[in-house]
């Protein structure tokens, strides 16, 4: 009877070994197909972008905003000094910022991590006028491996890291140029 017990024991222990092996195979396989979706979104907004005449500079701040929320996590800057520089742009922001602080720091700590505060994260990094402006104003872990390819045919790669486990992959975007018809002398 102990053999037995022993036995099935064991047979568990690798079933369940098995389930969390699958389990994790398949988180990593899942984290892989979204961050190769959001690249190939990004590149169709870099040549959207190009498209319509779009500098370098503004093709390689929308491939960074499409990316945000696969880049990692944000290295720069804190919420309170986001807060600080949008209150200062923003006359209407300091009644929201009042607002917040009514309602008390529980709702105000959810709301720096909803998805309308990387909207509004994403609007603000979008104005900056120059690189050294949006270089200043925020980043995220992986955006120093984004590498942007405007162009009719778009690229976008990005190296990040899954479990320690470095992963270099690419997007792409094909559109049709058609802004050398519209600005050719005649």
């Amino acid at each position: 009877m102990r053999l037995r017990r022993g036995q099935a024991m064991v047979e568990s222990v690798v079933a369940v070994l098995f389930v969390a092996f699958l389990f994790f195979v398949l988180f990593f396989l899942s984290r892989l197909l979204t961050v190769k979706i959001m690249l190939e979104y990004s590149a169709s907004r870099v040549a959207r972008a190009r498209t319509v005449g779009l500098n370098d500079f503004v093709c390689e701040k929308a491939a960074r905003v499409s990316v945000m929320t696969v880049a990692g996590r944000r290295l720069w800057p804190d919420e309170e000094e986001l807060a600080e520089e949008e209150s200062d742009k923003d006359p209407e922001a300091d009644a929201e910022v009042e607002e917040f602080e009514e309602l008390g720091e529980e709702f105000e700590e959810k709301l720096r991590y909803s998805a309308a505060s990387l909207v509004q994260l994403a609007r603000l990094y979008m104005g900056r006028e120059t690189p050294a402006e949006a270089a200043g104003f925020m980043e995220y872990e992986y955006w120093q491996t984004l590498y942007v390819e405007p162009g009719d045919v778009s690229k976008v790669r990005m190296k990040f890291k899954i479990w320690d486990i470095p992963v270099s992959l690419e997007g792409e975007s094909h559109i049709e140029n058609h802004y050398r018809d519209y600005l050719a002398a005649p």
